[in-house]
């Protein structure tokens, strides 16, 4: 071979001017054998420059194109050739492989399609690779012709899912769907198709529809969070709240995040299901307890009682209520004067100071009080009896001086709950201090609200009830009468209207002092109230009332025995009453009381002394006579709170009620600072009820 190479080579000149087509050709595959590709290139040239379709110098160039990488050059003289289909089937397939792998899409297919040009039979493998190169280019219409021809042939499954795939992206998302039925791993394919079909009818404002391939969806392969959302938010569009609600709670089980809480509590408390939010709320204390938690607030806070709102609302909720929990101190005066005889039932007390401090206290609200109490009925007038007094014996003074006492109070914030009470009727008089005292239940719903209470409270008629005076006769000292019962009242929205709501109260006491006959007190009221819209009211409600109230003996007089107390045998009371609030307020708030009454007193007569006196008199063996009296009266109760800073209140009440035998006013003014600031005012900073002066 080697003799043969080197005469080849020293003779290379004279062939190359004389050799034939042929013998070059044969020459070039001697030396291509060698492995002598330059010189083998060399006479395939030259023997196709003499004959250009020599196919044995075509094939020999070609295998050296081709062990040179430049396959398409070695197609290209390939290519004229007959019988050469299998060689540039395969140099094809190569050709196409290499473009792939450099990333080149449409070459690989071009390359292909020449493959599958020169290949017999059906060719799958290479159809397969030219529909997977359509669908990498997103040419969805030639991916889908290539897959169904392909399933024609063999029916794989990986074939359904990629026309499936390709008819999805064609817009025909159905038959894609219906494609893939059946097929096992399919589930998340099947999925995605669902929801782009509801997500189609949902644009349409299709529901039902939307709601049918949601479902599917969720069957198929997709128990996700996400999934059960969008559930929720299709039933929505239905107006299905029991389904969102449904679907919700499955999102919040998967996923509980903020979001899905809100959303949850949003629908159980449309539907009236807070019980159940509670529940959830209860084992899980996430996201949906603070929903929870934050709609007692709104709930509690649309019921005026801001405190327990801010106590229950998650940090962060309610920021409006920032600063309601803050400690205060308070100082203030507060004064009644009551018409009636001088030395009795007339009436001048006062309260001052007023002294207190409150501020939260284990999940309550407490408040610690101490007053100066200090009552004047005037100069006993000669022409009545008083104590076991005889008539014309000398005036005497009934001025008192100021005597402490003291009141703490501890209410629950959370809803409902206790509240706790605990003080002292002036200390230091004539009569030693006693112990007061009140046990209550609140209850607060919706549309309810109602409360209960064991009390022991003081009687504050006179200053012969509220503290006790001497006996000018005898020198001993009588009255400082306490009422000791039990009280329930409340409101209730009726269930046919939300405008209108029945209020009322029960009450019993019995009532007791120092040389005073026992008593016993029983009092109903009821009113029925209608709420109107008006702007800058909280509320507004106006209504007619009726109450009674009865004592088993008239105690009303100022001798002894008697306790110098309201006390007749029926007192009815019939008429119309207007109350309202305004809206809280930075600045300021007002809450009233105005009322119109026709009222009906009747008296029985009582003895002039029911228990035995100290000091026998030598007149009023006489026993008072029964009376009725009948007319109109009125009464009218402002109370109001000013903020002059972030921390600094004022507050004020006036009361003023007139009937056919009496008059009586009361003022309170009351300055508060709070150790941190608050900017805006609620119901829970006005001031106390006037009923706790009257």
């Amino acid at each position: 071979m080697s003799a043969l190479l080197a005469r080849i080579e020293a003779d290379s000149d004279w062939l190359e001017t004389v050799a034939s087509a042929d013998l070059l050709q044969r020459l070039g595959w001697v030396l291509l054998t060698a492995g002598r590709e330059d010189q083998a290139q060399r006479w395939f040239t030259q023997a196709l420059t003499r004959e250009p379709d020599n196919a044995p110098a075509r094939r020999g160039l070609a295998q050296i194109y081709v062990r040179r990488g430049a396959g398409q050059e070695a197609y290209a003289l390939l290519e004229p050739l007959p019988g050469a289909a299998a060689e540039l089937r395969d140099l094809a397939d190569a050709l196409a492989e290499q473009a792939r792998m450099n990333g080149e899409e449409a070459a690989e297919a071009d390359w292909l399609r020449r493959a599958l040009a020169n290949a017999d039979g059906d060719a799958i493998g290479l159809r397969e690779r030219l529909a997977w190169n359509a669908q990498r280019r997103g040419l969805w219409a030639e991916a889908v012709a290539l897959w169904r021809s392909l399933l024609v042939a063999e029916p794989r499954i990986e074939w359904r899912k990629a026309l499936a795939a390709a008819l999805q992206e064609q817009g025909e998302i159905e038959a894609a769907y219906e494609l893939l039925h059946g097929l096992p791993q399919a589930e998340q394919q099947r999925a995605a198709m669902a929801n782009r079909l509801a997500q189609q009818a949902r644009a349409q404002q299709r529901y039902e529809e939307e709601y049918r391939w949601l479902v599917a969806a969720l069957r198929d392969d997709a128990d996700s969070a996400d999934q059960h959302i969008l559930l929720a938010t299709n039933a929505e569009a239905r107006l299905s709240n029991e389904d969102a609600a449904k679907y919700w709670a499955r999102a919040y089980s998967l996923r509980p995040d903020d979001a899905t809480a809100a959303a949850l509590a949003g629908h159980l408390i449309r539907l009236n299901r807070t019980e159940e939010l509670a529940r959830l709320a209860a084992v899980d204390p996430g996201p949906l307890a603070d929903e929870w938690q934050s709609w007692r607030a709104q709930q509690l806070l649309s019921q005026g009682r801001a405190r327990s709102a801010a106590h229950v609302a998650p940090a962060g909720r309610l920021p409006e209520l920032r600063g309601v929990l803050a400690p205060r101190i308070s100082v203030g005066w507060a004064a009644r004067d009551k018409s009636g005889s001088s030395g009795g039932s007339h009436l001048r007390l006062r309260h001052a100071p007023q002294l207190e401090l409150a501020a939260p206290l284990a999940d309550g609200w407490f408040q610690a009080e101490l007053s100066g109490i200090g009552a004047d009925a005037g100069m006993t007038a000669q022409s009545l009896p008083f104590g076991s007094a005889v008539l014309g014996q000398p005036a005497v003074s009934t001025r008192t001086g100021t005597h402490p006492a003291v009141q703490l109070r501890w209410s629950y914030l959370g809803g409902s709950g206790p509240e706790f009470a605990i003080g002292t009727t002036p200390a230091g008089a004539l009569i030693p201090a006693t112990a007061t005292f009140e046990l209550a239940w609140r209850e607060t719903a919706e549309n309810h609200a109602w409360r209960s209470a064991l009390f022991r409270e003081p009687v504050r008629d006179s200053a012969l009830s509220l503290i006790g005076l001497r006996d000018p006769n005898s020198g001993q000292p009588w009255g400082r009468v306490i009422s000791d019962g039990v009280l329930v009242d409340g409101y209730r929205r009726l269930s046919w209207t939300d405008q209108w709501s029945l209020a009322g109260q029960v009450r019993f006491a019995r009532l007791t002092g120092r040389s005073v006959e026992d008593n016993q007190q029983a009092a109903v009221r009821v009113e029925l109230m209608r709420t109107f819209d008006a702007a800058g009211f909280y509320f507004l409600q106006a209504g007619p009332s009726l109450g009674w109230e009865g004592y088993r003996r008239d105690l009303s007089a100022f001798t002894w025995g008697h306790g110098g107390y309201f006390s007749p045998r029926s007192f009815v009371s019939a008429g119309a009453a207007l109350q309202f609030q305004t809206v809280s307020h930075s600045r300021w708030l007002l809450s009233g009381r105005l009322s119109a009454q026709w009222q009906s007193i009747e008296r029985d007569s009582a003895p002039c002394h029911p228990l035995a006196a100290p000091a026998t008199p030598t007149i009023c063996t006489n026993a008072y006579p029964g009376e009725r009296k009948n007319g109109l009266a009125g009464q009218v109760e402002l109370r109001a709170v000013a903020r002059l800073s972030d921390q600094w209140q004022v507050t004020a009440s006036l009361g003023y009620r007139r009937g056919p035998a009496y008059r009586d006013q009361v003022f309170g003014l009351t300055l508060v600072y709070l150790l941190e600031p608050q900017t805006r005012l609620y119901a829970d900073d006005l001031p106390k009820n006037i009923g706790a002066l009257w």
